[in-house]
């Protein structure tokens, strides 16, 4: 398991063995899928990855010495059988993700392209139209296999990441080639500077046509929270700064009807825009002045240690009295039940500061004992206290926000809530100082603290 590209969602690489075939489920996902949707109303564009990066981002399997893309010619028939069944289904296009794209690629991967959708527009069935999507980077670097896509209608490209590539791409695309520009950042949970935005798809329709321009996300939004709306305890100002999923759809739609039917038809939501982008540029959240100042008087000599390993090793030796390989353990020992919940009840108010941190110091020293009992030579204080080890010290932190409902996916169906860092960061207070004293206050054993601030 991977990370896709540099996001943080996660995928099995395919494995294929040599002389591998292919061969499309009986009930085929996407189709399934895409029925669901339109039972409901909606008429949706399926999304595949492509043939050519779901062979070149594979790996032969243990024992197998097959170079994956030379398997084209087995795995195309099952991908022309799955457009058809999805245009059997009413599907009018579907996008074919090729983010493999944006990589340095050999020249047998480069070829694979023309190889693939030259068999697939001559399949000799009906399928939809297609786009080929790319993101996470730029396709300058291979743009000539833009022209082995001419028989696809719409190639989409991330101008987000690199706005830079659109004239090459628009000078690249064939003569009634569909461009999609992704301008909503699909990676991150920030408002859309409406006015970059419109300005980039206005140059793409000033070249090739409105008709021939559609505004889109960058990637997917699976990589966002699901919607703002849940958000109830978000400070004001930081959240007129986000916009997730459900709002980055409404910011394509914004941006669509600007440069269709002109700025003065979404007045009020270009200028709320432009006082988000004010707002958060001069926030003194953004720009704390005592972070600067101390960041100021950093110096070169403050990397540096002030005595070499050869007498801080002695001065440990000396006065912790190791063994030559002392025992210990990493640092966290496991949360349990008991602790959440009393965890819980604080949270709730249930019970007191005072209650809550008496738990905490009875875990703590169960933690101890148990390791004084083992006979481990350096002990931890086993973290009873922290109830994740980034949420916990962002808490703790100025310049992060934590959502309640920000979850982000991040292998099928687990998902994140990472904390959010809205500005610059400082520590008002110590942090672990006073769960690190208690815990060494209580053996006559050495003891260490992992991130004891």
């Amino acid at each position: 398991m991977v990370k896709w590209f540099d996001s943080n969602y996660h995928y099995v690489r395919p494995t294929l063995q040599d002389n591998q075939t292919f061969s499309l489920a009986a009930d085929p996902k996407p189709v399934r899928e895409f029925l669901e949707a339109k039972a409901q109303g909606v008429n949706t564009r399926p999304v595949l990855v492509g043939p050519v990066s779901f062979l070149h981002l594979g790996k032969p399997d243990r024992g197998a010495s097959v170079d994956p893309i030379t398997l084209l010619e087995n795995l195309l028939p099952t991908y022309i059988e799955l457009l058809a069944k999805l245009k059997e289904a009413g599907a009018d296009t579907v996008q074919i993700d090729e983010p493999v794209l944006v990589l340095d690629l050999p020249s047998r991967t480069k070829a694979a392209f023309k190889t693939a959708y030259a068999k697939i527009a001559a399949a000799g069935v009906s399928i939809p139209q297609i786009t080929v999507a790319t993101y996470f980077g730029d396709i300058v670097h291979n743009i000539d296999v833009l022209s082995s896509l001419s028989t696809v209608s719409a190639i989409h490209v991330d101008l987000v990441r690199n706005p830079e590539q659109l004239d090459t791409v628009i000078a690249a695309l064939a003569p009634s080639q569909i461009l999609s520009t992704g301008v909503v950042d699909g990676r991150n949970i920030w408002k859309t500077n409406f006015q970059e935005a419109i300005s980039i798809v206005e140059k793409a329709i000033s070249a090739l046509g409105a008709d021939r321009v559609v505004v889109a996300t960058s990637s997917s939004l699976l990589h966002t929270p699901h919607t703002l709306a849940s958000e109830k305890k978000l400070p004001a100002e930081v959240a007129d700064w986000f916009s997730f999923a459900s709002e980055k759809a409404k910011e394509v739609a914004i941006i669509a009807k600007a440069v269709t039917e002109g700025a003065a038809s979404v007045k009020a939501e270009l200028d709320a825009n432009a006082a988000s982008m004010h707002s958060r540029a001069t926030s003194a959240r953004t720009n704390d002045p005592a972070v600067k100042e101390r960041q100021s008087k950093v110096t070169a000599a403050m990397y540096e240690r002030q005595s070499p390993f050869t007498g801080r090793i002695a001065a440990q030796q000396a006065h912790l009295g190791l063994p030559l390989f002392p025992t210990t353990t990493i640092g966290s020992f496991p949360q349990t039940k008991e602790i959440r919940v009393a965890r819980q009840k604080f949270g709730k108010g249930d019970i007191s500061a005072a209650e809550y941190e008496s738990f905490i110091e009875k875990e703590i020293e169960l933690v101890v004992r148990e390791q004084e009992a083992l006979g481990l030579d350096v002990l931890v204080h086993g973290e009873p206290e922290r109830n994740d080890m980034v949420q916990y010290f962002g808490e703790r932190l100025t310049g992060y926000v934590f959502t309640n409902f920000g979850w982000v996916q991040s292998y099928g169906s687990r998902c994140v809530r990472p904390p959010i860092v809205v500005g610059d960061i400082s520590r008002p207070a110590p942090m672990t100082v006073k769960e690190s004293k208690y815990a060494a206050s209580i053996t006559s054993k050495p003891s260490k603290f992992a991130n004891a601030f």
